[in-house]
C-alpha cells in the first residue's frame, strides 16, 4: 500500500544494475530493479514507500495496455520518425502485405489470417529494420574503414545496439521507428566499438570524428512501442567529466588510505584526535542519510526524486560531503602525516566542488525556484548557525540509515584497526 493505494509491482535482480531503480510502463507495470549484489534484507517495499509520490504521480499517467487497447484500424503508429495512420483491410489476397502512401500505412490481411494486427505489423517492421540496418552498417563501415562480423536484429528490452568482441553487431528492431539520423548514430556508435571497446574519452572522440553533429538524443515516448507508452529512453552520450567524478567518488579515497597506512607515524594523541574527527564526520553522514534515505546511494549518474531540506541539509547543502571530508581528514590525522592532511583537504574540496556544481545544475533544472531559494539561504560546505526554514516534514529513516551506512562503518573499523596495528609495530 502506498498512501492508501494498492500497487502491484514486480521485483527483478540484475547483475549489471549498480543501484536500485523503479520503472513504470503500460506493458510491465511497476518494476523495482535491485542490483544482484544488494543484500537480501533490503526490502523493495521500503524503497517504493520512499518514492511513493513519484510512483503514484506516474501511475496516474501510465495506464496498462489491455487487449482492447491493441492496434486497430485508425491507430497511429510511428515509422522512420513520422506518424502514420494504420488502415486495416481484411479478406484481401492470400498473404499479408503492406504499402504506404500519403501518411497512411495500409495493411491487407487474408480472410483466414490468424495473427493479430500487432504481430503481423511487428514482423514486417522487423524485416524492414533488418534491411535498413544492414545497409546502414555496410555503408558506414566502408566510410569508416572498418570490418565487422554478423549483423543481427533482436528484440532487446533495454538496449538499442551492442557490439561483441568478435566484431558481431546486434540492433533493436525498434530503431526502424526512429528518424534516420538517430538510427545512423546508433550504427556509428556500435561500429566505433570495433576500435575502442569502452566508453572512454578516446571512444567519444572517435564517435565525434565520424558523426560531428552527434548530440544527446532523447527518444520520445511515442517512439518506443507501436503505441504510446509514456516512457522515455535515453541514448548514451558523451559524459561530463564531473559525471565520471560522481561515479567514482567512493573509490577516490583509497589511494589516500593506502598512503596513510604505508607511511603513517601514528601516536596515541594522533589516533585519538583523528578518530574523534572521523567519528564527527560519520555522525554527520548518518544524520544526513537518515533524512535523505536511499537518495544517497545513487552511484551511476547525478539524480534525485525529491529535494531534501531537513536535518543537516537545513544547515549545509552537502552534509554528506562535509562528513566525508572530516572522515578522510581524520584518517590523515590518525596517520600523523600533516602533509597528507593538507593534500586530502585540497583534493576533496576540489572533487566535491566539481561534483556539487554538476548536482546543482540538475537540481536547479528539476526543482526550479524551490531549489534556487534553498541555494540562496544555505551554504555549500560551511554550515549556517540557524536551520533553514523550508519544508522540514521529512520522515527520518534511522533503520534505513544504519543499513545504508553499514559498509562505511565496516570500512572505518578496518581502517582504524590497521592504523592501530601500525602504531603497535612502530613501538
Amino acid at each position: 500500500m502506498l498512501n492508501g493505494v494498492s500497487v502491484r509491482y514486480t521485483v527483478r535482480r540484475n547483475a549489471r544494475a549498480r543501484n536500485m531503480r523503479i520503472t513504470i510502463s503500460p506493458h510491465s507495470g511497476v518494476v523495482v530493479t535491485l542490483p544482484l549484489r544488494l543484500k537480501r534484507y533490503i526490502n523493495p517495499e521500503d524503497f517504493l514507500r520512499e518514492k511513493q509520490e513519484w510512483v503514484l504521480h506516474h501511475l496516474q499517467h501510465v495506464k496498462p495496455i489491455s487487449p482492447a487497447a491493441q492496434l486497430r484500424d485508425g491507430s497511429i503508429i510511428y515509422y522512420r520518425g513520422g506518424p502514420l495512420r494504420l488502415r486495416v483491410h481484411r479478406g484481401i489476397g492470400k498473404n499479408p502485405h503492406i504499402f504506404i502512401e500519403e501518411g497512411q500505412l495500409h495493411l491487407y490481411l487474408p480472410a483466414d489470417h490468424d495473427q493479430t494486427i500487432r504481430e503481423t505489423l511487428r514482423q514486417w517492421l522487423r524485416a524492414d529494420a533488418a534491411d535498413a540496418l544492414t545497409n546502414d552498417v555496410r555503408r558506414e563501415a566502408e566510410r569508416m574503414g572498418l570490418r565487422y562480423g554478423r549483423v543481427t536484429i533482436r528484440d532487446q528490452k533495454t538496449k538499442w545496439g551492442s557490439c561483441s568482441k568478435k566484431g558481431n553487431l546486434s540492433f533493436n528492431w525498434r530503431l526502424i521507428l526512429f528518424p534516420e539520423q538517430v538510427r545512423r548514430y546508433i550504427v556509428i556508435h556500435e561500429l566505433c566499438h570495433l576500435r575502442q571497446f569502452d566508453h572512454s574519452p578516446k571512444f567519444w572522440a572517435l564517435v565525434e570524428r565520424f558523426d560531428p553533429n552527434y548530440q544527446p538524443r532523447r527518444i520520445g515516448p511515442h517512439h518506443c512501442h507501436l503505441t504510446n507508452n509514456n516512457r522515455t529512453e535515453q541514448i548514451p552520450f558523451m559524459p561530463d567529466f564531473r559525471d565520471r567524478l560522481f561515479t567514482w567518488r567512493s573509490y577516490t579515497p583509497i589511494p589516500f588510505l593506502l598512503v596513510g597506512l604505508a607511511l603513517g607515524q601514528p601516536t596515541i594523541p594522533s589516533l585519538i584526535g583523528g578518530c574523534l574527527c572521523a567519528l564527527l564526520g560519520e555522525a554527520i553522514r548518518f544524520w544526513g542519510v537518515g533524512h535523505a534515505s536511499y537518495e544517497t546511494r545513487v552511484t551511476e549518474t547525478v539524480g534525485a526524486s525529491r529535494l531534501v531540506v531537513s536535518g543537516p541539509f537545513a544547515y549545509v547543502r552537502n552534509p554528506l560531503y562535509v562528513g566525508n571530508i572530516l572522515l578522510y581528514t581524520g584518517f590523515g590525522i590518525m596517520a600523523n602525516l600533516w602533509w597528507l592532511v593538507a593534500i586530502t583537504l585540497l583534493w576533496f574540496l576540489l572533487q566535491y566542488h566539481l561534483i556539487v556544481s554538476r548536482e546543482e545544475e540538475f537540481l536547479a533544472k528539476k526543482f526550479g525556484p524551490e531549489y534556487e531559494k534553498f541555494r540562496q539561504h544555505v551554504p555549500r560546505f560551511l554550515p549556517r548557525l540557524t536551520p533553514y526554514q523550508g519544508d522540514r516534514s521529512t520522515t527520518i529513516h534511522w533503520q534505513t540509515a544504519f543499513r545504508s551506512e553499514r559498509r562505511t562503518f565496516q570500512a572505518f573499523g578496518i581502517a582504524l584497526a590497521l592504523m592501530v596495528a601500525r602504531w603497535g609495530l612502530l613501538q
